[in-house]
């Protein structure tokens, strides 16, 4: 753990909340992609100081712009706390970007205590999404009290916190069964391939999970100028830890590959929703769904699947067990005009 690094993750929280944190998140989609051009060229590995690093790393930038719209909101400056897209050096309050960076440089301090070798040294889940999750809900029952928020009676008489209405949801367009389906179908199946494209040439295997990634990231722009496309870093970074944990254990098939890209790319768009309903929906305050799902299915294909071993990994009977859940959840959900109703 370096001084300069808690300085540097420190002014990328403040650059992040002056911007906002979706545009810090949307930036880190173009330089990964930029630079995972230029290291494709040169190999000097400009993704992990860039976009990984102390410029826009998700947890600095995007996390410091998210937690300083927690504070902006409880200190009356912001009307809601989830306005994530809000640029907050318009509000002239310095003290915003203050928080920003000062959250910024707790993640960095925790992302060392997780996952550097001299300390936890686990890297056996995405640490920035985890801590992204963690840090979101300490921020959330900080400047929002019940992190779990309070279920409003209309949402009760529509099918409580865990219903398919849209009385109350992340993103109404995301929200029935059949809408994650295809979502994650599609999203899933596209961040996989490019997973399995860059997995073939040494010079781009080291950032193969993370194109489907920052495409998704980039796309947000999209949302941000008001049109309703999907949201899905939640599908394509999980689906590309499912594919490199496949190739990992000796997997050359890329049929089997594809069929592990469409069942955690579905997934990410099922748990990413429901962990919505636990922390982001009811409150005041933006608890991301994607870092919490990427979170999830990073845990589950870093850990938990390779400690059944390597003839599991290259099999299809998991993922096709995943993508029968999934569809069956689909089948037996409620529609939300039928619930509203």
């Amino acid at each position: 753990m370096e001084l300069i690094g808690i300085i540097m993750a420190f002014a990328t929280g403040m650059v992040g909340a002056s911007i906002g944190g979706l545009e810090a998140f949307i930036y880190t989609g173009f330089l990964g992609l930029a630079t995972l051009g230029i290291d494709a060229a040169t190999g000097i590995g400009l993704i992990n100081s860039a976009a990984f690093g102390y410029w826009f790393a998700p947890l600095y930038g995007f996390l410091g712009g998210a937690v300083a719209c927690h504070y902006a909101y409880k200190m009356g400056y912001m009307e809601s706390g989830k306005d994530i897209g809000v640029a907050l050096a318009g509000l002239k309050k310095p003290d915003t970007l203050l928080v920003g960076g000062v959250t910024a440089a707790i993640g960095y301090v925790c992302l060392q205590l997780l996952t550097h070798p001299d300390f936890l040294g686990f890297g056996g889940i995405d640490g920035m999404a985890f801590l992204i999750w963690i840090l979101s809900v300490i921020s959330k029952a900080i400047f929002d009290g019940n992190p779990f928020g309070t279920v409003s009676d209309e949402a009760k008489a529509a099918g409580g916190r865990f219903g398919a209405h849209t009385v109350a949801c992340w993103l109404p367009w995301q929200r029935t069964g059949w809408e994650k389906v295809t979502i994650g179908l599609g999203w899933g199946l596209a961040g996989g391939f490019g997973t399995w494209t860059l997995l073939q040439n040494p010079a781009t295997a080291g950032a193969a999970p993370f194109l489907g990634f920052f495409i998704s990231a980039s796309s947000l722009i999209l949302l941000h100028f008001g049109t309703n496309i999907p949201v899905t870093h939640h599908i394509t970074l999980p689906a590309g830890y499912a594919v490199l944990m496949y190739a990992t254990a000796g997997g050359t098939d890329i049929a089997t590959a594809l069929i592990w890209a469409a069942a955690i790319g579905i997934a990410g768009a099922f748990v990413g929703d429901f962990w919505s309903d636990v922390f982001h929906v009811y409150g005041n305050t933006h608890i991301d769904p994607p870092a919490m799902a990427i979170a999830t299915l990073s845990f589950f294909t870093m850990t938990v699947m390779p400690a059944f071993g390597a003839a599991m990994l290259t099999g299809v009977v998991v993922p096709l067990v995943i993508l029968a859940i999934c569809l069956v959840v689909a089948v037996l959900g409620k529609s939300p005009k039928a619930e509203a109703a």
